[in-house]
Formats: C-alpha cells, structure tokens, sequence
C-alpha cells in the first residue's frame, strides 16, 4: 500500500483504497470511476497528486521542450563566454606587445649609451684638485607609455 500525496493506493488491486475527490477524474466514462488509476491506463497515463491525470506522452513532450529551450540557452551561453575571453585575450596580447616595444627601446637606448661611453676616452683627471669628482652619465631612464583607454 502506497500514500500518493492524497489517498492510499493498493498496488495488488490497481486501485485506490478511497474515492476521488476530484470527479470525473479522468476522459470518457473512466472519469466517473472515483477508484481507478490513471483511468485505469497507467500504461499512457500518471496520476502524481491523486487528483490529476497526466498524459506521459504530454509530460514527455514538455519535458523534451525544456530540454531543449535548456540546451540553447546553455550555447547561446557558452558562445558569449567565448567571444568574451577573446576579447580578454586580445587585450592582454596588445598589452603585452606594447609593454615588449617599451622594453625593447629602452634596451636599445641602453646600449647606444653604453657604445657612447666606450668610444670616449677616459678623463685623465676626473676630480678636481678641491676634492670635487664629477658624476658618472647618467643611463636613460625608461618613459612611461601614455595611458589608453580601452574599450571593453
């Protein structure tokens, strides 16, 4: 004996132990017997309130529909997070491109000073007789690139 949520159903019998509250319960004459199941076709049919029935083949469709409403929207989804991480991506390679040329000309700036420096001859006499020593040359400091707004 099982307790479907409104009345006590008897699996060896195929009926129910009490009457329908719900009447006619069912399509055609079925509708009017208030202890039968599924209209006595629980083959196509479910009752899951024991007050209800329900085609499966209804409950199937609809069930097929979400699925598939489900399974758009998840690619719809899942082609806006791709778009967005090539977005992201394209962003960080233009940034890394601009922070690699920076580099690169400082590093090219470097080494023009150092070949400068080597080409001069030393200073015989670097300090003064006072004490006073003159300072190195100074190397060429990198320069910040100007800030970009960025779209996104």
């Amino acid at each position: 004996m099982s307790f479907l949520r409104a009345r006590y159903y008897d699996p060896n019998v195929g009926r129910f132990l009490s009457a329908d509250s719900v009447q006619p319960n069912g399509p055609g004459t079925q509708g009017f017997n208030l202890y039968s199941y599924a209209a006595n076709d629980p083959a196509t049919n479910v009752d899951p309130s024991g007050h209800l029935l329900l085609d499966i083949a209804i409950t199937r469709s609809t069930a097929l529909i979400l699925l598939g409403g489900f399974l758009a929207f998840t690619l719809v989804l899942k082609a806006q997070l791709v778009a967005l991480l090539a977005a992201f991506l394209n962003a960080v390679v233009t940034a890394t491109e601009t922070v690699v040329s920076e580099a690169a000309q400082w590093a090219e700036d470097v080494v023009k000073e150092w070949q400068k420096r080597m080409q001069k001859k030393p200073d015989p006499k670097p300090c003064t007789t006072e004490g006073e020593c003159f300072p190195p040359i100074p190397l060429p400091k990198p320069t910040p690139s100007p800030t970009r707004a960025t779209n996104t």
